[in-house]
């Protein structure tokens, strides 16, 4: 090769490079969800700055999302029970039994509909419930029922609310059943359930997260089978008190709360939960669900409140959150 076709070549790779650098919009790991990300600025369009980044993360460590953890390793868990000797008779969360999920379908819901298309402006905001990730709106808070408090789901399964300081509206088994009663609930909200894609972007962000709130786990961020411990041993006077993994089997102090009761439980974007408290179903876009997030009673809490980590199992306690378009009435 001449100097001068080397010349050429190095011409052009500057110049794609430098049309990378400027406005692009990235969608991470085929989700769907688009970050505007501003370079100059180390944001992206709804003004989150990455965690001690102010660029863009490298192309090869982007994470797969195919590559879904379904499982923690056998030597992770060896000693770890599973959910369905954790939740026997003897050792009961301190809420109200789950609700039946045939009895959960109102009568009257709505059907999810394929109607048309709504004209989008993605340049407007969401509504106060929801806030804004990359170019969609995706609730706050878990889905509650329209009749729930601070220590009952409630029994009104017509719509899905997303409100702080309720019991999140949540299942046992996740089903087929409990599938078409989420989409039905967040439809009548002029909504709909949030997609695995969806989901996923919402958790990670644009800068990748491993955690919604971060990249390093912490058991009193987020609800989950440990963060009640210490609390406990307090109370009862037991000294030492033990805070190691699945602590709280050993105390049995686990139990679901309101809504946004744990306010570092979030990424500073306005979701709270997303990790923790009740595991969520997310449409897999094939007539099916994925379960995500883990909750406040699962073993190896540091594996399963990744945003990567996929629950392999249905017998558990699932709950939803809904997502729409940004612009959308």
């Amino acid at each position: 090769m001449t100097m001068r076709e080397w010349m050429i070549l190095l011409f052009g790779a500057a110049l794609l490079l430098c049309a990378c650098d400027d406005g692009e919009q990235t969608t991470y790991y085929d989700t769907g969800v688009v970050f505007d990300f501003d370079a100059a600025a180390g944001t992206d369009a709804d003004g989150v700055v990455p965690d001690g980044e102010g660029t863009m993360p490298e192309a090869e460590s982007a994470i797969d999302s195919d590559m879904i953890d379904t499982a923690v390793s056998d030597a992770d868990t060896a000693d770890i029970p599973d959910d369905d000797a954790i939740l026997s008779d003897e050792v009961v969360p301190e809420f109200e039994a789950p609700v039946d999920v045939d009895a959960a379908v109102a009568d009257d819901a709505p059907p999810v509909t394929d109607d048309a298309a709504p004209d989008i402006d993605v340049t407007a905001g969401c509504p106060a419930d929801m806030a804004e990730i990359g170019n969609i709106c995706v609730d706050r808070y878990e889905a509650s029922r329209g009749d729930a408090t601070a220590t009952e789901q409630g029994s009104d399964g017509a719509q899905a609310y997303s409100v702080p300081g309720v019991l999140p509206w949540m299942v046992n088994p996740m089903n087929t059943a409990a599938l078409a009663t989420f989409k039905a609930a967040c439809a009548a909200a002029g909504k709909r359930l949030c997609s695995v894609g969806e989901w996923t972007a919402a958790c990670e962000g644009p800068e990748q997260r491993v955690y919604h709130f971060g990249n390093t786990y912490d058991r009193e961020t987020c609800n989950n089978v440990d963060v009640f411990c210490d609390d406990h041993c307090a109370a009862n006077g037991i000294d030492p008190c033990s805070t190691a993994a699945n602590c709280g089997y050993t105390y049995n102090c686990f139990h679901v709360v309101p809504t946004g009761s744990f306010p570092n439980c979030t990424a500073g974007d306005g979701l709270f939960d997303v990790n923790g408290n009740v595991w969520e179903a997310v449409d897999n876009g094939m007539g099916g669900f994925v379960i995500k997030g883990g909750a406040f009673n699962c073993a190896g809490a540091s594996d399963r409140l990744k945003c990567t980590f996929a629950a392999g199992w249905t017998e558990l306690y699932a709950g939803f959150r809904c997502c729409k378009e940004r612009g959308t009435p």
